[in-house]
């Protein structure tokens, strides 16, 4: 075999191994996250995609669809802040993940929690119902402006704060007092 011929073929075996290695990590990154969601894919497979389309909008909606679902809440009706205090963590952990995954940590309930930490909020001033740093943390990610909490329709989804979604109970008919709730659910579940 002439040298020529000898350094062709290793070349295109090497081409053909950088193809293969590069195939290979992609389909293992697909598997990961269709490994996250197997065992509740029915219930969140539609949040993913829409998050992976980056249809945050449609995505936060379908956030509070699965949210009232895994609540017990019956459809187009509103959990209470005491339904929050018994939230399933794994849900919460998922939404979380789902959320800081395709936004590339932008948004999630975990990134919320380290906002309002970050204003010097903690779980003894949420037992307070201390309405002063969640007002603040409100008016950082956009969810209150002119004195006053924002309905759904109201949130301009083009211009979005890191933190501001999703925006379960930054909307919600009962918050500050749903936001309070949630939040410690969501130290209580260790996000």
């Amino acid at each position: 075999m002439s040298p020529e011929l000898e350094s062709e073929i290793l070349s295109r075996l090497t081409q053909l191994e950088t193809t293969f290695s590069e195939r290979l990590s992609r389909l293992e990154e697909e598997y990961k996250e269709i490994r996250l969601l197997l065992p509740d894919l029915y219930r969140y497979g539609k949040l993913q995609a829409l998050l992976a389309a980056g249809r945050w909008q449609e995505a936060d909606a379908e956030t509070t669809r699965v949210m009232e679902e895994v609540a017990g809440g019956e459809p187009e009706t509103h959990c209470s802040p005491e339904d929050m205090n018994s939230y399933c963590c794994n849900s919460a952990r998922i939404i979380d993940r789902l959320w800081r995954q395709y936004s590339q940590e932008r948004f999630g309930f975990s990134i919320q929690l380290h906002l309002y930490h970050g204003m010097g909020g903690n779980i003894d001033t949420l037992r307070a119902y201390n309405n002063e740093i969640l007002t603040r943390l409100g008016e950082q990610i956009g969810w209150y402006r002119e004195k006053r909490w924002l309905n759904a329709n109201e949130f301009d989804y083009s211009s979005l704060e890191t933190g501001s979604l999703p925006g379960y109970c930054w909307y919600s008919p009962y918050r500050p007092k749903m936001a309070h709730c949630f939040l410690m659910r969501l130290i209580g579940c260790g996000l």
